[in-house]
């Protein structure tokens, strides 16, 4: 039943992790979605902790509740989910794309201006999410096959994949699974030891990595990925080379580095590659394949880890410091392609982005950051809204809340 039950579990998961970041990314106005797309990782760690914790207090019990209460504990944030979704605004641009503009519009307004859909800054986004999707909705659409020919596409897929790929195989799981052994060499051995370690470990990679997404909106995704790989790269090299030469050491200050390269390891993958997970995939996809594209990107994630999990356990054993190296090589292979191949998209909307892919934003109004900081639209407003005014006719007075 167990199993059973981790099966169920893992579908659900697999579920969320595509539809959470594409509502979050549509329906948080810009100035928010690098947040809101960052803290669906982020918060990773922050149920590491509890888990950490609960466990280590139930570690003392001498039944079965001593892994049961752990497991049940889980359902309280399913619960508690579920009981928040109804009350959650449906994605403006889901709503547009299915003609329903009014309640688009209201939508757009109650995460932008407190509900006020007479504020230019939210018509103007109005009028930029309405145009572009009404661009897409003259296109089918795409089929798999068109997903690889057509240039735009194949582009925005690539990088998607690019990200499945790489965050998986930057170093992590190496880290992670082997901190257990690092520790046992140590001579922290005790599992309620190890357990504390664990528990200041979450901490650490929670304080880094919600850094890392409050960063993400002033250096870049781009460089946020460039720099957490290349501190990855380092830790890794230090890692083989400490292998090597005091692989079968007792020498405890060699051990005591090893261990502590471990942990400077999470943290500096926790600072970029965590919030650009599921933050960086949805801004790149249009609104056609916004879904079928993070569906792809987390199926490549499942499959890309069975690498770490059933390879890297045997180059260990075979091959020993020189994984590490491997390890190392690949990663700077990783930097070349996020150099050359990557885009940037902070401080675009999501209309925007189609910028750095088609060659051209599909709507008469750019610059929504501007524009929402108060910064006048180089286009005559009231010009654009008054071409679409049957859609927001009803825009004259604040929405009730």
């Amino acid at each position: 039943m167990f199993l059973v039950a981790r099966f169920i579990l893992g579908a659900g998961i697999g579920g969320t992790y595509v539809a959470v970041p594409v509502y979050i990314s549509e329906a948080l106005p810009l100035k928010h979605r690098t947040l809101g797309l960052g803290l669906i990782n982020d918060v990773y760690y922050v149920g590491g902790l509890l888990s950490a914790g609960i466990t280590y207090g139930t570690s003392f019990l001498q039944s079965t509740w001593a892994w049961r209460l752990p497991a049940l504990c889980q359902i309280v944030f399913t619960v508690i989910s579920i009981i928040a979704l109804p009350f959650a605004p449906e994605s403006p641009r889901w709503l547009a794309y299915q003609g329903r503009k009014d309640e688009a519009l209201a939508a757009i307004a109650q995460v932008t201006s407190d509900g006020d859909i007479s504020d230019p800054a939210v018509q103007l986004q109005f009028v930029q999410i309405c145009e572009s999707l009404d661009y897409e909705k003259e296109m089918e659409t795409p089929s798999i096959k068109e997903l690889c020919v057509n240039k735009g596409y194949r582009k925005r897929m690539l990088l998607v994949f690019s990200v499945a790929i790489f965050s998986m195989m930057t170093g992590s799981n190496i880290f992670s699974y082997y901190l257990g052994t690092a520790l046992t060499n140590a001579g922290i051995t005790d599992s309620t030891a190890q357990l504390q370690v664990n528990v200041v470990l979450n901490a650490f990679c929670l304080i880094i990595c919600l850094f890392g997404t409050y960063m993400a909106d002033r250096i870049g995704r781009k460089m946020l990925a460039i720099i957490s790989t290349a501190l990855c790269t380092v830790t890794l090299f230090i890692i083989g080379a400490l292998t090597k030469e005091f692989g079968n050491s007792t020498n405890k200050s060699a051990i005591y580095a090893n261990v502590a390269m471990m942990f400077l390891a999470q943290g500096f993958y926790s600072f970029g590659w965590t919030p650009i997970l599921q933050m960086y995939p949805p801004e790149l996809l249009s609104y056609q394949i916004r879904s079928i594209g993070m569906s792809w990107c987390i199926t490549w994630q499942n499959m890309t880890i069975l690498i770490p999990i059933f390879a890297f356990p045997i180059a260990m054993n075979n091959i020993g410091w020189i994984t590490y190296m491997m390890n190392g090589g690949w990663n700077l292979f990783q930097l070349a392609i996020i150099a050359k191949y990557w885009v940037e998209t902070r401080n675009l909307s999501l209309e925007e982005v189609s910028l750095l892919f088609d060659g051209e934003i599909h709507s008469q109004v750019t610059g929504v950051k501007k524009i929402i900081e108060g910064v006048p639209s180089k286009l005559d407003a009231e010009a654009v809204l008054a071409q679409v005014k049957p859609d927001i006719k009803h825009s004259t007075e604040p929405v009730d809340e």
